[in-house]
């Protein structure tokens, strides 16, 4: 009976199979090509929409559609091919330890998918396996690496081209709606186009080296590379500079050491033993290391290319990772967590500073980062994984070449590689570059092994009718997964869209339709992105209608309030349960209850001493969380214990938020000469906060030093010409609300990065 199920599958997909001329692998070469040759173009023209969504978008379709294509191949023969290779061992290893963090990862969803394009989670873990398989299967030939190579340099051909004219031209030119500076690109942010020039440079390179082409071919190759170059120097992007200086070096070396030893002759084959080109591009970089600062200097007087690219430092990362096996010993928080942990180390010199409220998605490095989430588990897979990667580029090397042409090809697949996996540990490549080291690494498998022996075992399913159904069924249920994997992206895709359009609309004061929209994301999504979104506009909106109350509309405006705040703490609460490690949602909601705390509601008070102490938990590096306590206090008038949460702030470290609410204390305390030496604290690191300087000069006349007030308000008469008008206005509308609760600060903001 099974037999017979089977083979009515099997002419059920016969005509399938015809549309791929009987060779998955034809097919699955063409997709691969085209996400090498499109995958750096790809973009959705839609006003900020993110470019790096677009390329996962893509990238995770490309994925899909090799699954698909595989399974309905493997139902038509009805056999399945196995790599015996202990790379593919490590990665069944990867993801399997992956699924079971996410398993015991505080969000599931948000470990498993995300929000759908972030290269942490498991499925782009997936994604990158599949790939890795996908081109050993597919590109076992010389002939189609060399297409490959060629979709490869097409497509960044115009990535270059397309950023040296936006340049010259200014930023408007080819915006395509969603490139808005010149340091936007067609590949990503300034980052993710340095790492696509650093790898066009060492393929170039090495191209220019042994490449046996003819002579027009290697100089535009070499022209290709040396802009490639001289984009990194003007840029300057030391750390990619760096990376290829280090991958040169080595490629020399190697190139010195092997690739022209002949093992039987046990001498070179080439009279030339020193790869010239190789070593002295190598001298370049390391002069460029150096002379790239006054380069990109230079060139920033006349069109700005400034670019920053904060990361947490190697050091914290490593410390995240010890973090994680607190949560759990065996696979940390999961992946796509990183944030989460984040924030529980991140120094405390960062309290009040800007990074002090961001939350770092990646660590160091994207390796790093996925063992710093995915525990020891995940230490052993990727430290695995690249080890034997690197291990089969010594021993290939070893044995060494037939001919010209396979000792380029391998090459250019054993140095790019190396330049991608020392990237993946230093860097965090987007989606489009660790798709491209995917299929770099299994082209690099699939060519090795080209005329290898038992280095595949076949299982067949089709004989045994046990076999025939349990593999039958295993497949068909893969392929309904990756259709189900196909509508989940069309739903993210819409619910970003969605988003986006909101957001516009909100930023046209269209209130309704951008609160519709926003909804009909969520919806469509459900994470905690558009939720939060949403219970703060719902906030906001209870705000306004609490100053909108009067006697005669305050029975219908007090309904109203109920709805919103109802709405705002729904939401609020959803994000919460979608990602529970984020400890923003439980500021959100403790302010929440905090407003209804105001409003005289029940058991509000302490519903937000128990939101803020679960953000504190989650955020215990960050001295500002006391202060959350401190404005609970002042909402009940209790200015004593107000006082002692700032100085326990203050004593955790010293912020100007924290300085901030000191000063407003004061001021309800007539503490006239406390607020002013608490503002001038605040002041000496904010000197250009206009607003706060001509308050410090006022609470300084009431503390009886005028000598320090007019040389406060002459400097704001000295400044503006309507000085002393400003002043007035300040003087009549002074009290504890002129002083703001908390100041985004100038501070200096590389710390973390050091």
């Amino acid at each position: 009976m099974f037999k017979k199920l089977f083979h009515r599958i099997n002419q059920g997909i016969t005509a399938t199979g015809s549309l791929f001329s009987l060779n998955s692998d034809n097919v699955s070469f063409a997709l691969l090509g085209l996400l090498v040759g499109l995958g750096s173009l790809v973009i959705i023209p839609v006003r900020f929409f993110p470019v790096v969504a677009s390329k996962g978008i893509f990238i995770t379709s490309i994925a899909l559609l090799l699954v698909i294509i595989a399974m309905v191949h493997t139902l038509r023969i009805g056999s399945i091919t196995i790599p015996k290779l202990s790379i593919f061992s490590v990665l069944a290893f990867i993801l399997g330890a992956g699924l079971l963090g996410s398993f015991f990862a505080p969000s599931f969803a948000m470990s498993f998918f995300g929000y759908g394009f972030e290269v942490t989670t498991w499925v782009f873990t997936v994604v990158f396996a599949v790939l890795i398989t996908a081109a050993y299967f597919a590109i076992r030939s010389y002939e189609r690496l060399t297409l490959l190579y060629g979709a490869f340099l097409l497509g960044t051909s115009v990535v270059i081209i397309v950023q040296i004219l936006r340049f010259f031209l200014g930023a408007d030119f080819l915006n395509l709606v969603v490139l808005f500076t010149t340091t936007s690109s067609l590949i990503g942010n300034f980052n993710d186009l340095a790492l696509l020039l650093g790898f066009t440079v060492v393929l170039s390179v090495i191209t220019l080296e042994l490449a046996p082409f003819v002579k027009s071919i290697k100089y535009l190759l070499g022209l290709l590379g040396g802009l490639s170059f001289l984009l990194l120097v003007v840029m300057n992007a030391s750390e990619v500079l760096t990376v290829v200086g280090f991958v040169l070096l080595v490629t020399a070396l190697v190139l010195f050491s092997f690739a022209y030893w002949d093992n039987q002759e046990h001498a070179y084959s080439k009279s030339r033993k020193i790869p010239w080109v190789t070593f002295i591009f190598f001298i370049v970089t390391l002069v460029a290391l150096f002379g790239a600062p006054m380069v990109h200097q230079k060139i920033n007087s006349y069109q700005n290319i400034s670019s920053t690219n904060i990361r947490p430092s190697a050091v914290l990362t490593m410390r995240s990772f010890f973090e994680s096996t607190k949560h759990n010993p065996i696979v940390g928080y999961g992946a796509n967590t990183f944030s989460g942990i984040w924030s529980q180390v991140k120094p405390v010199s960062l309290s009040g500073n800007n990074l002090g409220s961001l939350d770092f998605s990646v660590g160091s490095g994207y390796v790093p980062t996925m063992i710093a989430s995915q525990g020891p588990l995940g230490l052993i897979g990727w430290v695995s994984l690249f080890g034997l990667l690197l291990w089969s580029f010594f021993k290939r090397i070893k044995q060494g070449f037939q001919t010209s042409l396979e000792r380029y090809l391998s090459l250019t697949l054993m140095v790019t590689g190396f330049y991608m996996t020392a990237i993946m540990w230093v860097n965090v490549p987007n989606a489009y570059m660790i798709a491209l080291a995917g299929i770099i690494f299994g082209s690099y498998f699939g060519i090795t092994t080209l005329h290898k022996k038992n280095t595949e075992k076949t299982f067949s399913f089709i004989q045994d009718p046990r076999a025939s159904f349990f593999g039958v069924l295993i497949i068909t249920t893969l392929i309904i997964a990756s259709l189900i994997g196909g509508y989940v992206i069309i739903r993210k895709t819409s619910s970003l869209k969605y988003y986006v359009q909101g957001m516009t609309a909100l930023g046209q004061n269209n209130q309704d339709q951008g609160v519709s929209k926003i909804t009909r994301a969520f919806q469509l999504a459900g994470h905690d992105v558009y939720a939060v979104r949403l219970a703060e506009l719902y906030n906001a909106q209870t705000s306004r209608l609490i100053t909108q109350v009067t006697e005669q509309n305050k029975e219908t405006v007090s309904r109203q309030i109920e709805q919103s705040t109802g709405l705002a703490l729904g939401y609020i609460n959803q994000a919460i349960a979608w990602n529970p490690i984020n400890y923003q949602h439980h500021i959100l909601l403790g302010s929440i209850y905090q407003s209804m705390a105001l409003l005289g509601v029940t058991d509000a008070f302490d519903r937000a001493v128990a939101s803020f102490t679960k953000a504190e938990s989650l955020n215990p590096q960050d001295a500002t969380m006391k202060l959350l306590f401190a404005n609970l206090a002042l909402v009940q008038n209790n200015r004593t214990d107000a006082q002692k949460f700032v100085d326990e702030s203050l004593r955790i470290y010293p912020t100007a938020d924290a300085l901030l609410i000191q000063t407003r204390i004061a001021i309800a305390d007539s503490n006239w000469k406390k607020a002013a030496d608490s503002l001038e604290a605040v002041v000496a690191v904010n000197p250009n906060n206009i607003a706060l300087i001509i308050n410090l000069g006022v609470i300084q006349e009431k503390a009886g030093n005028q000598v320090r007030a007019n040389q406060i308000f002459d400097a704001i008469k000295n400044r503006f010409t309507d000085g002393d008008q400003v002043i007035d206005e300040v003087r009549k509308s002074f009290g504890i609300n002129s002083i703001p609760e908390t100041l985004d600060t100038d501070s200096e903001e590389s710390t973390v990065a050091q």
